[in-house]
């Protein structure tokens, strides 16, 4: 199913809004000069530059450039290397955050960062919507929070989800407000959506980008020739958490997977395989 990021959700707004709006209360209070100098080293993502280059490129005063950079490093907010600083993942987030960077900027200054490569716009903030949601459940802000690096920002998100679909923890706050409906949940996306309000077509490309991210940190419980699915196994039989399939499966975009009858054919398999033994 195609989205337009623009498009408005039902009760929330747009998908670039709901992202805006999450993070702005992670992010301290920045005034106009801070955002000058963060906006010079977003420029060109990663690249270092020394504090004195900032000052003459944004015709600020040495002295204020000097106490305000090290100042937003000690914030994280810019990486000190030595002599010289450069744009991190939060310096991007909290530009965008005080409306100083677009969606489109922040797509792909966020590439660059974090390495990303076959990303879509909208999967990039439905991730950047869940992580912020992920952190603040936990009392943390984006300047102590580990999200420099993608993989420390895609476990955040699958915490969450395995919070709320294995153990149905629920949350003091949610997104945006509730999306109705009393029908109940039949998989751990559904529920993960309805718990945090947000539109089930807006959470899955989020999951799935933050899938991609922990897939070195967390092994699979099993792996077939066409998937890799992620279980809870225990004296009731299994429930499949996550899925990655490495073919064109329209369920895997529509869910994840878990409504894909040859996951399910796979898992019973390989699992009578495992209790013959």
């Amino acid at each position: 199913m195609s989205l337009d990021l623009h498009s408005d959700v039902p009760k929330c707004g747009s998908l670039t809004e709901i992202t805006r709006d999450a993070w702005k209360p992670l992010v301290p209070k920045l005034d106009g000069v801070a955002l000058r100098i963060m906006s010079f080293y977003a420029q060109e993502p990663g690249r270092e530059y020394t504090l004195y280059r900032a000052a003459r490129e944004t015709g600020l005063p040495l002295t204020t450039v000097y106490k305000r950079g090290r100042i937003l490093a000690s914030m994280r907010l810019l990486e000190c290397l030595g002599k010289t600083f450069r744009s991190n993942s939060k310096t991007c987030i909290a530009l965008y955050a005080y409306e100083a960077m677009g969606p489109r900027r922040l797509y792909e200054c966020l590439q660059t960062i974090w390495g990303l490569r076959g990303v879509s716009e909208l999967e990039l903030l439905s991730f950047l919507t869940l992580l912020a949601f992920s952190i603040s459940i936990r009392g943390l802000n984006i300047t102590n929070a580990n999200i420099c690096f993608f993989d420390e920002a895609s476990l955040h998100v699958i915490r969450l989800y395995r919070l709320i679909s294995l153990y149905r923890f629920k949350p003091g706050r949610v997104i945006c407000k509730s999306l109705g409906g009393e029908d109940k949940p039949f998989t751990p996306i559904e529920l993960f959506a309805r718990v945090i309000g947000l539109h089930r077509d807006l959470v899955v490309p989020g999951i799935r980008l933050a899938l991609k991210g922990v897939m070195d940190i967390i092994p699979p419980t099993i792996s077939s020739s066409k998937h890799r699915v992620w279980l809870r196994l225990d004296d009731g039989g299994y429930k499949i958490l996550l899925v990655d399939c490495n073919l064109n499966c329209k369920h895997y975009y529509e869910d994840l997977g878990l409504g894909c009858p040859v996951v399910h054919k796979d898992v019973e398999s390989i699992l009578r395989g495992y209790r013959s033994h």
